[in-house]
Order: C-alpha cells, then sequence, then structure tokens
C-alpha cells in the first residue's frame, strides 16, 4: 500500500517469541535530523535548523540479535496477546480474507479501511511483500503514548498496536502525532536508535 504513508496496510508483521515489555526494558534513544521530519511537525521542527538532531526517549527493548520469525508456520488466532495478534494479522493477509483483515484493526477504523481492501492491486502487493520475507526480524518493540510500538529490521518499518477490552489491535491513532514521526524517521530514514545505556 505504498499511496498510504507511513501506515501502509499492506505490511503487516508478526513475531511469535514476544508477548510484552520484560524486566529487560531500558531507556531507548530515537534521534534523527529536523530536515528528515515530516513537514507539519511543529513539536520536534519549528524555530530548529534542518542540521540539528531532535530525539525522543521511550521505554522499551532492542533485540541484538533480532528475533527472527517464520511467517510459514503462522495460523489466524484470538487477539489476547501480542503474539496471538500478530499471528491473526499476517496470515490473514497471506490468505488474503478481507474480514480477517479488518478484524486486525480496532473496529472504530475499519470503515476507513475497507476502501483500501477492496483495492485488488493493493492487495497483491500486500502478499508480494510477504512472500518477498518468508523471515522476519524483530529489532524492538518500545512504549508511546499507551500504545506498543513494534520495530522491523525488514524495510525499517514500525507499527502500532494498541489495547482494547482485553484484545490487541493495529491502530493508526499516531498518523497525526509528532512524536510518532520522530520514532519513525529516526528508525527508517537515517537517523539513531539505541539503548541509552549503551551510549
Amino acid at each position: 500500500m505504498t499511496g498510504w504513508h507511513k501506515y501502509r496496510l499492506g505490511i503487516l508483521v508478526i513475531i511469535c517469541l514476544f508477548t510484552g515489555l520484560s524486566s529487560a526494558i531500558a531507556d531507548v534513544v530515537f534521534q534523527t535530523k529536523v530536515s528528515r521530519l515530516g513537514m507539519g511537525n511543529m513539536d520536534y521542527g519549528k524555530g530548529r535548523s534542518p542540521d540539528e538532531t531532535v530525539e525522543v526517549v521511550l521505554r522499551g527493548q532492542l533485540y541484538n540479535p533480532p528475533k527472527k520469525i517464520s511467517v510459514d508456520k503462522l495460523v489466524t488466532g484470538n487477539r489476547n496477546t501480542l503474539e496471538q495478534a500478530f499471528e491473526s494479522d499476517i496470515a490473514a493477509m497471506k490468505s488474503d480474507d478481507i474480514e480477517q483483515i479488518l478484524a486486525s484493526w480496532l473496529p472504530s477504523e475499519r470503515e476507513e479501511l475497507k476502501r483500501f481492501l477492496f483495492d485488488a492491486q493493493i492487495r497483491q502487493g500486500n502478499n508480494q511483500w510477504i512472500s518477498k520475507h518468508p523471515f522476519l526480524e524483530i529489532q524492538g518493540l518500545v512504549e508511546y503514548k499507551g500504545m506498543s510500538l513494534l520495530l522491523v529490521k525488514n524495510d525499517h518499518l514500525v507499527f502500532t498496536f494498541t489495547k482494547l477490552d482485553n484484545k490487541w489491535y493495529r491502530t493508526n491513532a499516531l498518523s497525526e502525532d509528532d512524536g510518532f514521526d520522530l520514532i519513525f524517521s529516526a528508525w527508517r530514514d537515517g537517523g539513531k536508535v539505541f539503548n541509552a545505556k549503551n551510549n
């Protein structure tokens, strides 16, 4: 879904070994240049020069080595844990099941997403991406504004999950958030992401 900026529906990921932040949580630093931020980022870009470095520090975990996941073994399931939610996401995308894909997202966001999912070209692109990556590498997970951000090494992607009624769902709630813009830029567009204690 190349036309949907940071939140492309077509690239969904799965992690089977991760169920939440453990006792190994630490401060994770996201750094990027102002010039790499979105044009509308007022919180971090206003009044700063393009070459100035900006950062945000979040609680979370970085994995070294990354967690390597085989997508071929995944099946649909419930959404009681992050692990099960990820499994449902990728399995639904592989099966090209629109209802299952919609079920991966918060109920309040599904109507808006339908217009993307009924585009056969978009779904074909989704399947091609999955075929390209039989293994996914999970580099880490951080908490931001009560949501869980999954850092995927494949193509350096960030995916947002939230919990509703004891179930985990994908969400676009941070699509206009300046802090998330910085996080995404640091991870995807040549910035730096590191454990604070290692720097």
